[in-house]
């Protein structure tokens, strides 16, 4: 039997609105095996009811994909991303290759650049992406794992695969200065 995850895989979206939302709770389940013990309890036949669940019921799992998805369908198209890169001269960013990681909160971005301003030396990239090009199974994982908990160090993560990233448009660099 193919799982909704395994026929995720098989046709891969590239539209959020394509998602239902078993496939989303299928990537999560897909992720969380070393964290709890299933998604929800009584979710599969071997499931007894006891253990860690990520959410206490399968309406409040689902509350929270929906929650996701509408997130996500929300954005504008293109959307706006932002990633801060720390290096010592602007001269050093690699236009062709900007990378993987992309937040769509520019405080979120900021916030992640600041962790790492040893030298001073941050710049702040801004760009659009159409979401066509977004990778949505990592994009809805890195939402799950690094943000959501309305602080300061979320994320808000857009993942854009290394085949998708000459996609990227209206690129924008600016010099971050904080303070000390």
């Amino acid at each position: 039997m193919i799982t909704l995850y395994e026929n995720y895989v098989q046709t891969i979206k590239n539209d959020i609105n394509d998602f239902i939302l078993d496939d989303i709770i299928e990537i999560i389940r897909d992720d969380i095996n070393f964290n709890y013990d299933d998604i929800y309890p009584n979710n599969n036949d071997d499931d007894d009811g006891d253990g860690d669940f990520m959410f206490e019921t399968k309406e409040k799992a689902y509350e929270y994909v929906e929650y996701i998805k509408d997130l996500f369908i929300s954005l504008n198209d293109p959307i706006e991303i932002y990633r801060s890169l720390n290096v010592d001269d602007i001269k050093d960013i690699d236009l062709e290759y900007l990378g993987n990681c992309w937040s769509f909160e520019k405080h979120s971005a900021l916030n992640f650049g600041s962790r790492n301003n040893n030298n001073n030396n941050n710049y702040n990239i801004s760009a659009e992406i159409e979401k066509k090009y977004v990778d949505w199974k990592q994009t809805i994982l890195a939402y799950i794992n690094f943000s959501d908990t309305l602080s300061d160090d979320d994320e808000n993560e857009i993942y854009i695969g290394d085949e998708n990233s000459q996609y990227i448009k209206n690129i924008k660099i600016e010099k971050i200065n904080y303070k000390k």
